[in-house]
Protein backbone atom coordinates (compact mmCIF):
# COMPACT_ATOMS: atom_id res chain seq x y z
CA UNK A 1 0.00 0.00 0.00
CA UNK A 2 1.17 3.49 -0.88
CA UNK A 3 3.87 2.27 -3.26
CA UNK A 4 3.94 1.42 -6.93
CA UNK A 5 4.58 -2.30 -7.25
CA UNK A 6 7.12 -3.40 -9.84
CA UNK A 7 7.15 -7.16 -10.37
CA UNK A 8 9.91 -8.80 -12.34
CA UNK A 9 8.66 -12.05 -13.85
CA UNK A 10 11.77 -14.11 -14.51
CA UNK A 11 13.15 -17.61 -14.87
CA UNK A 12 16.49 -19.00 -13.77
CA UNK A 13 16.36 -21.04 -17.00
CA UNK A 14 16.23 -17.84 -19.13
CA UNK A 15 19.56 -16.48 -20.41
CA UNK A 16 17.97 -13.06 -20.97
CA UNK A 17 16.93 -12.98 -17.31
CA UNK A 18 20.49 -13.88 -16.31
CA UNK A 19 21.78 -10.92 -18.33
CA UNK A 20 19.04 -8.60 -17.05
CA UNK A 21 19.44 -9.43 -13.35
CA UNK A 22 22.63 -7.39 -12.69
CA UNK A 23 21.13 -4.36 -14.45
CA UNK A 24 17.90 -4.71 -12.50
CA UNK A 25 19.79 -4.95 -9.20
CA UNK A 26 21.79 -1.84 -10.05
CA UNK A 27 18.62 -0.01 -11.12
CA UNK A 28 16.88 -1.00 -7.89
CA UNK A 29 19.78 0.28 -5.79
CA UNK A 30 20.42 3.54 -7.65
CA UNK A 31 17.59 4.58 -9.97
CA UNK A 32 14.32 3.00 -8.91
CA UNK A 33 11.91 5.80 -7.94
CA UNK A 34 11.43 6.17 -4.18
CA UNK A 35 7.71 5.46 -4.34
CA UNK A 36 8.22 2.05 -5.93
CA UNK A 37 9.00 -1.39 -4.59
CA UNK A 38 10.39 -4.36 -6.51
CA UNK A 39 9.18 -7.92 -6.13
CA UNK A 40 10.62 -10.92 -7.95
CA UNK A 41 8.29 -13.62 -9.26
CA UNK A 42 9.77 -16.76 -10.82
CA UNK A 43 7.71 -18.05 -13.73
CA UNK A 44 5.98 -21.40 -13.73
CA UNK A 45 5.36 -21.98 -17.44
CA UNK A 46 6.05 -25.69 -17.04
CA UNK A 47 8.93 -28.11 -17.29
CA UNK A 48 12.35 -27.34 -15.85
CA UNK A 49 11.36 -23.71 -15.27
CA UNK A 50 8.90 -24.88 -12.65
CA UNK A 51 11.68 -26.73 -10.84
CA UNK A 52 13.77 -23.57 -10.70
CA UNK A 53 10.73 -21.60 -9.51
CA UNK A 54 10.42 -24.18 -6.73
CA UNK A 55 14.10 -23.56 -5.92
CA UNK A 56 13.41 -19.83 -5.58
CA UNK A 57 10.60 -20.40 -3.08
CA UNK A 58 12.56 -23.05 -1.18
CA UNK A 59 15.55 -20.70 -0.90
CA UNK A 60 13.20 -17.96 0.28
CA UNK A 61 11.58 -20.26 2.88
CA UNK A 62 14.97 -21.37 4.21
CA UNK A 63 16.36 -17.82 4.36
CA UNK A 64 19.10 -18.32 1.77
CA UNK A 65 17.57 -16.52 -1.22
CA UNK A 66 19.65 -13.35 -0.91
CA UNK A 67 22.90 -15.30 -0.80
CA UNK A 68 22.03 -17.74 -3.62
CA UNK A 69 19.93 -15.81 -6.15
CA UNK A 70 22.73 -14.41 -8.33
CA UNK A 71 24.86 -17.54 -7.90
CA UNK A 72 22.06 -19.75 -9.23
CA UNK A 73 21.92 -17.72 -12.45
CA UNK A 74 25.70 -18.13 -12.81
CA UNK A 75 25.54 -21.86 -12.08
CA UNK A 76 22.87 -22.37 -14.74
CA UNK A 77 24.20 -20.15 -17.53
CA UNK A 78 27.92 -19.61 -17.05
CA UNK A 79 29.11 -22.67 -15.17
CA UNK A 80 26.51 -25.03 -16.70
CA UNK A 81 26.20 -27.05 -13.50
CA UNK A 82 22.81 -28.49 -14.42
CA UNK A 83 22.24 -31.31 -16.87
CA UNK A 84 18.54 -31.91 -16.33
CA UNK A 85 17.26 -29.28 -13.89
CA UNK A 86 15.55 -32.01 -11.88
CA UNK A 87 14.54 -31.35 -8.29
CA UNK A 88 17.24 -33.77 -7.09
CA UNK A 89 19.92 -32.01 -9.15
CA UNK A 90 18.82 -28.62 -7.82
CA UNK A 91 18.82 -29.94 -4.23
CA UNK A 92 22.35 -31.29 -4.81
CA UNK A 93 23.46 -27.86 -6.01
CA UNK A 94 22.05 -26.15 -2.92
CA UNK A 95 23.68 -28.78 -0.70
CA UNK A 96 27.04 -27.77 -2.23
CA UNK A 97 26.16 -24.20 -1.18
CA UNK A 98 25.84 -25.34 2.44
CA UNK A 99 22.06 -25.78 2.55
CA UNK A 100 20.65 -28.96 4.11
CA UNK A 101 19.69 -31.06 1.09
CA UNK A 102 16.73 -32.86 2.66
CA UNK A 103 15.26 -29.61 4.02
CA UNK A 104 15.70 -27.94 0.64
CA UNK A 105 14.07 -30.82 -1.23
CA UNK A 106 11.21 -30.82 1.29
CA UNK A 107 10.74 -27.06 0.86
CA UNK A 108 10.68 -27.41 -2.94
CA UNK A 109 7.90 -30.00 -2.76
CA UNK A 110 5.94 -28.50 0.14
CA UNK A 111 2.26 -27.56 -0.05
CA UNK A 112 3.31 -23.94 0.57
CA UNK A 113 5.51 -23.97 -2.53
CA UNK A 114 2.74 -25.65 -4.53
CA UNK A 115 0.36 -22.88 -3.46
CA UNK A 116 2.87 -20.18 -4.45
CA UNK A 117 3.31 -21.77 -7.88
CA UNK A 118 -0.47 -21.84 -8.32
CA UNK A 119 -0.57 -18.11 -7.53
CA UNK A 120 2.29 -17.46 -9.97
CA UNK A 121 0.40 -19.28 -12.71
CA UNK A 122 -2.73 -17.24 -12.00
CA UNK A 123 -0.73 -14.01 -11.98
CA UNK A 124 1.11 -14.74 -15.24
CA UNK A 125 -2.16 -15.65 -16.96
CA UNK A 126 -3.97 -12.54 -15.65
CA UNK A 127 -1.04 -10.29 -16.61
CA UNK A 128 -0.75 -12.02 -20.02
CA UNK A 129 2.96 -12.67 -19.54
CA UNK A 130 4.39 -13.85 -22.85
CA UNK A 131 8.06 -14.16 -21.94
CA UNK A 132 10.80 -13.26 -19.53
CA UNK A 133 12.09 -10.99 -18.22
CA UNK A 134 8.93 -8.91 -17.97
CA UNK A 135 8.25 -6.06 -15.58
CA UNK A 136 4.66 -5.57 -14.41
CA UNK A 137 3.94 -2.12 -13.05
CA UNK A 138 1.13 -1.82 -10.50
CA UNK A 139 -0.63 -4.79 -12.06
CA UNK A 140 -1.63 -2.59 -15.02
CA UNK A 141 1.27 -2.36 -17.42
CA UNK A 142 4.01 -4.63 -18.72
CA UNK A 143 7.44 -3.58 -19.87
CA UNK A 144 9.51 -5.96 -21.94
CA UNK A 145 12.82 -5.57 -23.68
CA UNK A 146 12.91 -4.92 -27.41
CA UNK A 147 15.67 -5.41 -29.92
CA UNK A 148 15.79 -1.65 -30.52
CA UNK A 149 15.85 -0.48 -26.90
CA UNK A 150 17.30 -3.41 -24.97
CA UNK A 151 17.20 -3.76 -21.21
CA UNK A 152 17.90 -0.06 -20.70
CA UNK A 153 14.76 0.73 -22.69
CA UNK A 154 12.78 -1.73 -20.64
CA UNK A 155 13.89 0.01 -17.43
CA UNK A 156 13.20 3.46 -18.95
CA UNK A 157 9.68 2.32 -19.81
CA UNK A 158 9.24 1.06 -16.26
CA UNK A 159 10.42 4.42 -14.88
CA UNK A 160 7.93 6.24 -17.11
CA UNK A 161 5.07 4.00 -15.97
CA UNK A 162 6.08 4.28 -12.31
CA UNK A 163 6.10 8.09 -12.62
CA UNK A 164 2.65 7.92 -14.24
CA UNK A 165 1.29 5.78 -11.40
CA UNK A 166 2.89 7.98 -8.71
CA UNK A 167 1.39 11.10 -10.31
CA UNK A 168 -2.05 9.48 -10.48
CA UNK A 169 -1.84 8.46 -6.82
CA UNK A 170 -0.80 11.96 -5.81
CA UNK A 171 -3.62 13.53 -7.85
CA UNK A 172 -6.22 11.26 -6.26
CA UNK A 173 -5.30 12.18 -2.69
CA UNK A 174 -7.61 14.72 -1.11
CA UNK A 175 -5.99 18.04 -0.20
CA UNK A 176 -5.30 18.52 3.49
CA UNK A 177 -7.61 21.00 5.20
CA UNK A 178 -6.25 23.65 7.47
Amino acid sequence: PGKVEVVEVFSYACIHCAHFEPLLSQWQAKKMPKGARLELVPTAFGGVGDNFARAYYAAEALGVLASTHDDLFRAVHEERQFQTGSLDEIADYFAKQGVDRSKFLAAMTSPETDAKLDKVREFTMAANIQGTPTLVINGKYTAMTTTERGFEGQLATAEFLIAKELAAAKASKPAKSR
